[in-house]
């Protein structure tokens, strides 16, 4: 059975959606816990045993924020597909600093991982007191999940979710003056 149809059967019903988007998150999450586990040809060996004990996974900002949820859905397929438990540890403050300057610290033993979002990269440039580097101290292993842009505008029932082919129609509709 295609996506499609597993998809057309999931949403039968729902008027939400919630179904079908949750299917597709589940999906991509898969695919990308499976395209992380391979190691890029840069990276250090790996052991033959690794992982011998369990993995660290750092999340430099607070338990139920976005990255936390996602890694702990990842969490269970991850543990069963390594043999090995995986510890998730929330380490917020300084807009994912604390966190962030933890695992950059820690052994690159592999035993210490970094889930995290773009503000890895986005702080340096405007805090002058990051205590890593966010090119030389970390090795970007994959993306587990990105932002489609599905939100609507609050308080604007009108205006359509914010993918392009959407709201540009609605731009055209609207003419140059949108609010």
């Amino acid at each position: 059975m295609s996506l499609k149809s597993h998809a057309a059967r999931a949403c039968r019903g729902n008027k939400s959606g919630e179904k079908f988007i949750m299917m597709k998150f589940t999906i991509f999450m898969s695919a990308a816990a499976l395209c992380g586990i391979s190691a890029s040809p840069s990276a250090q060996p790996v052991p033959k045993n690794y992982p011998n004990k369990p993995i660290r996974v750092v999340v430099p900002s607070q338990p139920g924020g976005p990255p936390d949820l996602i890694i702990r859905m990842l969490a269970p397929k991850l543990t069963a597909a390594l043999g090995q438990q995986l510890v998730i540890d929330n380490r917020a403050g300084a807009g994912g600093i604390v966190g962030s300057n933890y695992v950059a610290k820690a052994a690159p033993d592999g035993y210490t991982w970094l889930f995290t979002t773009a503000s890895l990269t986005n702080t340096p440039p405007f805090n002058k007191n990051v205590p890593f580097d966010p090119v030389r101290d970390f090795s970007h292993v994959t993306l587990a999940a990105q932002n489609f842009g599905q939100a609507r505008w609050k308080g604007m029932p009108d205006v359509p979710t914010m993918q392009e082919a959407g709201f540009k129609g609605y731009k055209r509709r609207k003419g140059a003056r949108l609010f």
